[in-house]
């Protein structure tokens, strides 16, 4: 058919988000020759823009940004007067430096480095009651973490070994401290038989009572 074109076959656009149209009136206003009505073309587009993209205005420096989007899109070919510095190609080759993430090694990822940091800290304490008391939290949260991973029961023997290794052997139960046999995760509840119902189960069970009271009562 003529006349009908696919974008196959027209130029690239640096930024598509804002569309063809805009593309083409920043072609334009390039080809202005009036400085003063180039500026005047430039703020209509931006505000065009800025219309045409509404989460910007969600950044602090969203203006700056549209011009910079408005340089870059004429390939910084548009000489108008802008609020803000003007990019040029070279500072916009310029990438940004690669974050350095942590490299530490954790021993048990479902625990989590703040849980290991804690272990190896109160390891260090002097023996007494309050450090009986605190390595049962601890225990008792590292059993916690676990089923959170793994929705299968736990041996506490297994919480044990983990929490000496962690602790390089410095750390384990008191005399009179043990670990709770049923920790319920957030919407989770135990049946009468001790097996973890979670609230998807306890939800659609009770949908069903209502349902076959509805039933009952027609008959």
């Amino acid at each position: 058919m003529k006349g009908l074109q696919y974008n196959s076959s027209r130029p690239t656009m640096r930024i598509s988000e804002y569309g063809r149209g805009v593309q083409k009136m920043i072609n334009f206003v390039k080809t202005i020759e009036n400085r003063e009505e180039r500026n005047k073309g430039a703020r209509t587009i931006i505000n065009t823009m800025a219309a045409l993209s509404p989460h910007y205005r969600d950044y602090d420096d969203y203006k700056q940004k549209l011009w910079d989007h408005l340089f870059l899109m004429s390939n910084f070919e548009l000489d108008v007067d802008s609020p803000y510095p003007i990019p040029t190609a070279e500072t916009v080759k310029i990438r940004p430096k690669k974050p350095l993430y942590p490299s530490q090694k954790i021993k048990y990822k479902h625990y989590g480095k703040i849980m290991e940091n804690m272990v190896q800290t109160i390891s260090k304490w002097d023996d007494n009651e309050v450090k009986d008391m605190v390595v049962e939290s601890i225990a008792n949260q590292l059993k916690k973490s676990y089923m959170a991973w793994n929705r299968d029961s736990v041996e506490d023997d297994v919480i044990l070994d983990h929490l000496s290794n962690i602790s390089n052997g410095k750390l384990k139960l008191g005399e009179n401290s043990r670990i709770s046999q049923n920790l319920p995760m957030k919407g989770d509840e135990f049946d009468k038989n001790g097996s973890r119902n979670n609230g998807f189960n306890r939800n659609k069970n009770s949908k069903y009572k209502k349902k076959n009271n509805k039933f009952k009562k027609r008959f």
